[in-house]
């Protein structure tokens, strides 16, 4: 899926979606989101 338009500013936004606009980010390791081959299989396995 991909999302087309353009960001607005957080200010326009409503309180509870504006907190988890300006919160921090942060990214999961791809060994946790994606496997070689079969499920299980880390990518650091190859």
């Amino acid at each position: 899926m991909m999302a087309v338009g353009y960001q607005a500013e957080a200010d326009v936004l409503d309180d509870d979606f504006k907190e988890t606009e300006l919160a921090a980010l942060s990214r999961a390791a791809l060994n946790e989101r994606f496997y070689a081959g079969q499920w299980g299989r880390e990518l650091n396995d190859l």
